[in-house]
């Protein structure tokens, strides 16, 4: 048995926000950022169809690779994360078709030629993972404006780029953004357009009774109007019933009649995107307001209270920026979850729903400085007791149950992984080095939106001071949020 064998290569498609190709939702390494390609070129969907990178050349050495116990290039995320005792994507995976499917290391071997790495070409997916092009309404500090339209005039003004500029969607593939009046924005070639064409959403219909799983993403996919229109044809057709549809949303505008589609399907899984709480949260996640996340929050908890179908979780991600405020927002939604809250903030994995920042580098967490590591381990670990001791506070009144959903014992055992998981991964490498460019881009972005690293995050802001002098980066459009 192979000890890097992912499922994905076989049984995934991963469309990204510009209509290429990925192997699965975290490749962000080697050949074009982790894309599929022919000949060193990405693949799109506009061209290939939704199926088109089945036996792409970066599949088949995929395929190859995983069915030898190689790490290949792409999957270094995964190899980082499971070095530091992580559970990874490609973990995620393997357990992500337990009730429903077996796809085994040795069902790979059977349909694979063990040559070629090719599949073939009647080999049908079931999991389709889709970023529905970049336009949002969040222009999230971790974010880009390949993942967000919000982001672009944002991005012209801190990069002084003035009215007109190209800017590199990918190493290989430039776009001219101009500005036109107000918020309005000319993109050409406009990569982001196959989203809402007809031609996709006609692929999409003529696959949905293969689908068991699909994964909807953006920008934000709830501004896509186009694929309400596929779920009523889903709903129509009876394919629905089959179907679980799974969600990342910013939870900004749940529109009532996609919740009256919801319904139909055999299950809906809705994650949220949050990274915090409060005044961090909305520094953050330009412009999210909290008040109006939290109302948002306690609507969907009631919906899922009403549908059996539903399950609610939270995706969050850690950065430089809350590496410290995330301690606070899981003690928060910790003990939301034993007050208020029956059917969200109840499930535990060992991270509590959080993944570290990968890219850009210099938000990533191994980018803090030695002495910043030092104080945020010591700061992880006094978390750890006082949770701890909460944890034996309840168990006296409640004789080892959480909730209904969750023991103390996994309660428990959430706070020791996170915390000797999340110790582990900063302390992989040394990329202090990088500390110039957290500080040249947080400073520019802070002018640009009128906020303040510093008054939002005073302890972050004093743990990296010591490196705020050092010689400030002129950022180039094609390097800011692409460099592995």
């Amino acid at each position: 048995m192979s000890k890097t064998f992912c499922i994905a290569p076989w049984h995934d498609v991963h469309v990204i926000t510009d209509g290429t190709f990925k192997g699965c939702c975290v490749m962000s390494n080697g050949e074009q950022e982790g894309r599929l390609c022919n000949n060193g070129k990405p693949l799109t969907v506009a061209e290939a169809g939704i199926k088109g990178a089945i036996n792409s050349d970066t599949s088949k050495q995929l395929r190859l690779d995983m069915l030898h116990g190689k790490w290949h290039t792409n999957c270094k995320r995964c190899k980082d994360e499971e070095d530091s005792g992580m559970r990874s994507m490609r973990l995620l995976y393997e357990s992500r078709w337990v009730d429903n499917k077996q796809f085994t290391f040795e069902d790979a071997q059977k349909i694979t030629n063990l040559e070629t790495g090719e599949v073939s070409e009647d080999h049908t997916p079931f999991y389709y993972d889709i970023q529905l092009g970049n336009l949002c309404n969040l222009k999230c500090r971790i974010c880009s404006p390949i993942v967000s339209s919000s982001w672009i005039p944002d991005y012209m003004k801190m990069m002084k780029l003035g009215d007109k500029a190209k800017i590199a969607v990918r190493r290989d593939f430039d776009i001219e953004v101009e500005h036109l009046q107000g918020k309005k924005y000319k993109i050409t070639p406009n990569p982001f357009a196959w989203a809402e064409s007809d031609k996709f959403w006609e692929d999409m219909s003529g696959i949905k009774s293969k689908i068991d799983r699909l994964y909807l993403i953006g920008g934000e996919p709830m501004m896509i109007h186009r694929h309400f229109k596929f779920l009523e044809e889903c709903v129509e057709s009876g394919d629905a019933k089959n179907i679980i549809l799974q969600y990342d949303t910013n939870l900004t505008n749940i529109p009532q009649k996609v919740m009256g589609y919801w319904k139909e399907f055999k299950f809906v899984e809705i994650g949220f995107s949050i990274d915090g709480k409060g005044k961090q949260l909305e520094y953050m996640r330009h412009p999210v307001k909290w008040d109006h996340m939290l109302r948002n929050i306690n609507r969907m908890e009631e919906f899922a209270k009403q549908n059996n179908n539903i399950k609610l979780y939270d995706s969050v991600t850690i950065s430089i920026y809350n590496v410290l405020h995330i301690l606070d927002y899981i003690e928060w939604k910790v003990k939301a979850g034993y007050h208020d809250y029956h059917y969200l903030f109840q499930y535990h994995d060992q991270h509590f729903g959080t993944h570290p920042l990968h890219v850009p580098r210099f938000l990533n967490l191994r980018t803090m400085p030695l002495s910043a590591k030092v104080e945020v381990a010591k700061r992880y670990n006094e978390w750890r007791d006082k949770m701890l001791r909460w944890c034996d506070d309840i168990d006296k009144c409640r004789h080892g149950h959480y909730s209904y959903r969750t023991t103390l014992d996994s309660l428990r055992k959430a706070i020791n992984g996170f915390v000797d998981n999340h110790i582990a991964f900063f302390n992989q490498s040394d990329n202090s080095k990088e500390m110039h460019r957290f500080w040249s881009f947080t400073n520019d972005l802070d002018k640009v939106r009128g906020e303040s690293f510093k008054e939002v995050f005073p302890e972050e802001h004093t743990l990296f001071s010591d490196y705020s002098e050092k010689p400030q980066w002129k950022f180039l459009p094609t390097e800011v949020f692409y460099e592995e």
